[in-house]
């Protein structure tokens, strides 16, 4: 008999950590700052989302037929970072979404292209010396700046919640996937 275990252990090799990853945005729109220092900052992150319609086609009396539809992304991803003293998170996403609309003029900044990017979110190796997998984020841009509660009987580090749109994203493998 074959032993479950093993038998997983075999094919499995070694298992993809949940907490070895990594967020890299080649290109903060507005001069946003160090991109290598948001990549260290990123602490919570999901895997992307997709999903298929159906398309159900009625036939006599019998059970309807199902075949897939359309294909649907919620369109949102949320990254929580991690602040430091140097204000790094909010000026960086903050300065993106006054290329989108300035605060003070009221006034959107430019074609999409000027104000969307590529973000890629890289699974990383056990050892930590390649990426095993990534995926690529196509025409992203920062939908929502989230709110920051502080308090004094806390004495927890400040965390920014940012939600992301994007167009589409595809699996983008390997080593040849980063920036």
């Amino acid at each position: 008999m074959i032993n479950p275990i093993s038998a997983l252990s075999a094919n499995l090799g070694t298992p993809q950590r949940s907490f070895l990853w990594q967020v890299v945005f080649p290109n903060i729109i507005g001069g946003g700052g160090d991109t290598t220092s948001l990549l260290l900052r990123a602490q919570t992150a999901s895997l992307p989302e997709r999903s298929q319609g159906v398309i159900t086609v009625p036939f006599q009396q019998g059970p309807a037929l199902q075949i897939p539809g359309k294909l649907t992304y919620p369109h949102t991803w949320d990254v929580v970072f991690v602040e430091g003293e140097d204000s790094l998170v909010m000026s960086s996403f903050y300065g993106w979404a006054q290329q989108m609309v300035n605060d003070q003029t009221n006034i959107a900044g430019g074609d999409f292209a000027d104000i969307s990017t590529t973000a890629l979110f890289q699974l990383i190796s056990a050892d930590g010396s390649t990426v095993t997998s990534g995926y690529t984020f196509n025409s992203i841009w920062v939908q929502k700046i989230g709110q920051v509660g502080v308090d004094y009987e806390n004495q927890a580090i400040i965390k920014i919640p940012i939600t992301f749109q994007y167009q589409s994203w595809f699996i983008s493998n390997g080593p040849a996937a980063t920036s």
